[in-house]
């Protein structure tokens, strides 16, 4: 299976490579009008995607529509893309969804910055978080590792180091860490325990998971 991987699209549906099966998306897909005022930013959200809904479908092209939440993400889209005919799922927090064979999990805590934006979290709280985290192939989050792709515009690692140490410790890692959320570290690599790391903000990469 041929997975697509799209991040931090912020609203903007750039033109996608063919050849993938399904387009996972590691978070920051929905644009906002605010500076994370949830009251507004949710109903401008589902009213974007009714809006943009014959867009959405074409851009998506008949394939499947994996997503894990961001945080400037303040809902669940998927309703409204199913509304649209689209074949969405939305893996925020699911314990497991499999797709061919290949599990799935979304993990959308990001580590604190602001407190203005969604799914921000101190780094206690991570790892209570991780812990709902099961065994599966591909663990899409939206924030990267401690260290790996993880470096802004300023040089500041912005990476969880809870995160860091799940993926060490946990019996059965996964396969591939898929992650945006920080631009400038765009790219991917492979990391401890063999697992592979993409992040894709604003960028696309193609991986072959079996």
């Amino acid at each position: 299976m041929r997975i697509l991987h799209i991040s931090d699209t912020h609203g903007l549906l750039p033109e996608l490579r063919t050849g993938a099966d399904i387009i996972v998306h590691s978070g920051d897909f929905l644009p906002n009008r605010t500076r994370g005022v949830r009251a507004i930013e949710e109903p401008f959200q589902a009213q974007w995607i009714r809006d943009n809904a014959d867009r959405l479908k074409a851009w998506l092209g008949g394939r499947p529509f994996l997503f894990c939440q961001g945080n400037h993400d303040f809902i669940d889209p998927v309703p409204e893309l199913k509304e649209a005919g689209i074949n969405a799922i939305d893996l925020t927090m699911q314990y497991i969804v499999e797709h061919n064979g290949v599990r799935f999990f979304g993990f959308p805590w990001v580590k604190y910055f602001t407190g203005e934006w969604n799914w921000e979290a101190e780094e206690r709280d991570i790892v209570r978080h991780l812990r709902l985290v099961p065994p599966v192939d591909v663990l899409v989050t939206h924030g990267p590792i401690y260290g790996v792709l993880d470096q802004n515009i300023y040089r500041t690692r912005c990476g969880s180091q809870a995160l860091k140490d799940f993926l060490r410790d946990v019996p059965t890692p996964p396969k591939y860490v898929l992650h945006g959320h920080i631009h400038e570290a765009a790219g991917h690599t492979g990391w401890s325990r063999g697992i592979i790391v993409s992040n894709a903000a604003g960028i696309q990469q193609v991986w072959e998971i079996s």
